[in-house]
This record gives C-alpha cells, sequence and structure tokens, in this order.
C-alpha cells in the first residue's frame, strides 16, 4: 500500500469516532478550563487572560486535526491528531497495523 492510500476499514473507523475523539479532547480542555476559573491563586483578570490564550491554542488544535477531511489525508490528520494527544495510543488499536505503524513511526521521531 502506498503512503498515502488508506484502507477502506481505516477510512470507515476514522469516520466513526472522529467525532468521539474530538469531543473527548474538549472535555479534557473543559476541565482544564474549569480548573482555571477555580483557582483562588490567580485573579480574575489573569483567569481571563489565562482562558483567552487557551482557546486560542486549542482552537488551533481543532482546525488542524479537522480541517483535512479526506481520505488522501488521513495518515497525516491522525499523526497530528496523536501529536497533540487527540488520538490516543489505545485508539490505534482500531486501525489496521499498517496505518498505526505509519503513526506510531512519526511519534517517534518526535519525542
Amino acid at each position: 500500500m502506498g503512503n498515502n492510500s488508506v484502507l477502506e476499514s481505516d477510512w470507515k473507523t476514522y469516520k466513526r469516532i472522529l467525532p468521539e475523539l474530538l469531543e473527548r479532547y474538549l472535555k479534557e480542555k473543559n476541565t482544564e478550563t474549569k480548573a482555571i476559573l477555580e483557582a483562588g491563586d490567580i485573579d480574575e483578570s489573569g483567569k481571563f487572560w489565562e482562558i483567552h490564550k487557551k482557546c486560542m491554542d486549542e482552537a488551533r488544535v481543532f482546525r488542524a486535526c479537522t480541517v483535512r477531511f479526506a481520505r488522501s489525508k488521513l495518515t497525516l490528520n491522525l499523526q497530528l491528531m496523536h501529536g497533540y494527544g487527540v488520538l490516543k495510543d489505545k485508539d490505534l488499536e482500531k486501525f489496521s497495523e499498517e496505518l498505526r505503524s505509519r503513526i506510531l513511526d512519526v511519534a517517534k521521531m518526535d519525542s
């Protein structure tokens, strides 16, 4: 299989689990935001600006993980999602061994 080609089963899995992955990621980020709001050692303006920066950063992550919704970009999307923590190692088990290997090879280079 070529570097850009993916199995039909991997593409279907991606389309099926993408909403779940994004919701889980945003839930984690919302929990972090809530902790900022509840922090007693930060004044209100500090909380506001910290949350603003966090939201801007996370919006970039969200866009990076969703803007290329094409089968030809699946490997790149999953590599990005894994790098940002949207896609966890346990999620990779849902994909073919070859695709998992491509994702993890990039992760090894980043570490």
